[in-house]
């Protein structure tokens, strides 16, 4: 998804600052739980946490997102949600689309 939107702002000669981001937000917490779950493995294992919990040395906002509405507006559409993003990021992998980009760019395929 983020391959193709950089390739459309670039193809519209798109000027300033987008932010190439799902529309909606999350915590990195539901993130992890969807992955686990889309990858099939055990979500119950990823435990949330707070900010306050990391005892961080540079204080943090509990909110940290984006808005991608500059791009919408530019492009005509709203970018894909990050669990429509999730959703094809694991078909990709299930075709092996890893082992193929890893092809191609030379590394060492791993079996």
């Amino acid at each position: 998804d983020l391959a193709r939107l950089l390739l459309e702002v670039l193809t519209r000669r798109l000027h300033g600052v987008y932010h190439i981001v799902s529309p909606t937000c999350t915590s990195k917490y539901a993130f992890g739980v969807a992955l686990a779950k889309q990858f099939g493995y055990d979500a119950s294992l990823i435990q949330p946490s707070s900010i306050e919990e990391a005892r961080l040395a540079a204080r943090r906002a509990h909110r940290l997102t984006l808005r991608s509405e500059k791009l919408a507006r530019a492009i005509g559409r709203l970018p894909p949600t990050w669990k429509e993003g999730l959703i094809r990021f694991h078909v990709q992998a299930q075709a092996g689309y890893p082992r193929r980009l890893r092809a191609w760019v030379g590394m060492t395929v791993r079996p």
